[in-house]
């Protein structure tokens, strides 16, 4: 099997990721990074295969984590959050009745719609700024946590759980659960984050943090392996792959797809207790550079799927609609060979074709 294994990474109590907010999974991550995003734009960062920085049009990678779509209950506690809290700019012309859209950066966002039942990410996601603008975002967070939103009138506090880590990055739990790292960037994050040639978002420039780095998804036990097993072989994005701990007498591991724009990471992250089928209905939406190629792969194994919610953006089922819409969804990840679901997480796969991509020349 065609994976780059890293050295293991130990940790103490497996078990307790979750404590304090995530802080055991938010230092796992910050030493990944450390280890792998260290190089400067145009270089080959360890472990990237042939990611090469800026290098969009490959015939296959994962070109941009556009957004991440996770409901919410209220949509002003959402505002408040993500606009005020975290610092991120929206659409002053987007309808208060539609859900909101929170430009993270000049090219990432974060879709949350009002639903009956809020989203829960199911691991952690980070959020990158620079030194000046975490250091204004830390404050504000401490002060919303220290008075836990006694000013609320009844509302849920903005944020449950906080945790200073090193270098003053934070781990935070927002007002429905999620889980967030608030960190500075590598230098390759940075060259590519703050750079306008890559594409920039009406209404973004205003937003404090740079974009979203990285998302960890909590997987089950044994089946991390599989999951780069089937990014390799359906997706073709380079992967690592990692022991990082124990639970008892079960190994766990991880596996991380890379971006090719080198500057963002998707992690899965063996944990106990995760079923394979464990779905808030939350989705991930992406741009790919394969992707027609990619489309067809997914069709054969019968993975493509429509969205019943969203069919009024997409409705693809077909190489022709794929090929008229530029977008597909997939829900569950399958074993190629046994069919296996390995992890339900709906995908909304863009090709950099599509109307509003917010890259430039791709």
């Amino acid at each position: 099997m065609n994976v780059r294994a890293t050295s293991p990474r130990g940790i103490r109590r497996a078990d307790n990721y979750w404590d304090n907010g995530g802080t055991h999974l938010a230092n796992l991550i910050l030493r990944h990074r450390r280890s792998t995003c260290t190089q400067k734009p145009g270089k080959r960062a360890p472990g990237f295969h042939r990611c090469f920085f800026g290098y969009f049009m490959s015939k296959a990678g994962l070109l941009l984590v556009e957004h991440l779509n996770l409901d919410v209950l209220d949509r002003g506690i959402a505002e408040e959050f993500y606009c005020r809290l975290l610092g991120l700019q929206t659409d002053p012309n987007r309808p208060k009745t539609r859900s909101l859209h929170s430009n993270c950066g000049y090219l990432t966002q974060f879709h949350t719609g009002k639903a009956k039942q809020a989203q829960v990410w199911r691991g952690v996601i980070e959020i990158v700024y620079d030194s000046k603008n975490l250091q204004k975002i830390s404050q504000n967070a401490k002060v919303e946590f220290d008075t836990k939103g006694s000013k609320r009138s009844g509302k849920p506090p903005l944020i449950s759980k906080l945790t200073v880590l090193k270098d003053g990055h934070l781990s935070l739990s927002g007002p429905y659960g999620n889980n967030f790292l608030l960190r500075t960037p590598t230098e390759t994050e940075a060259a590519y984050f703050e750079d306008k040639r890559y594409g920039i978002r009406k209404y973004s420039e205003k937003s404090k943090a740079l974009g979203i780095g990285g998302i960890t998804v909590r997987v089950k036990v044994g089946n991390a392996r599989k999951i780069a097993d089937f990014y390799l072989q359906v997706f073709k994005f380079p992967i690592q792959f990692a022991e990082v701990g124990k639970d008892g007498d079960s190994k766990l591991h991880r596996a991380t797809v890379l971006a090719s724009n080198g500057a963002q990471l998707i992690h899965f992250l063996e944990a106990k207790g995760v079923e394979a089928t464990d779905d808030d209905g939350e989705h991930v939406a992406m741009y790919i550079g394969d992707f027609l190629g990619t489309f067809k792969r997914c069709h054969k194994l019968g993975l493509v799927w429509v969205n019943p919610r969203f069919v009024h953006l997409d409705n693809t089922k077909s190489l022709k609609e794929a090929v008229e819409s530029q977008t597909f969804r997939i829900r569950d990840l399958k074993d190629p060979k046994t069919g296996e679901v390995l992890l339900r997480l709906e995908h909304e796969i863009r090709s950099a074709k599509w109307p509003r991509c917010p890259l430039a020349s791709v």
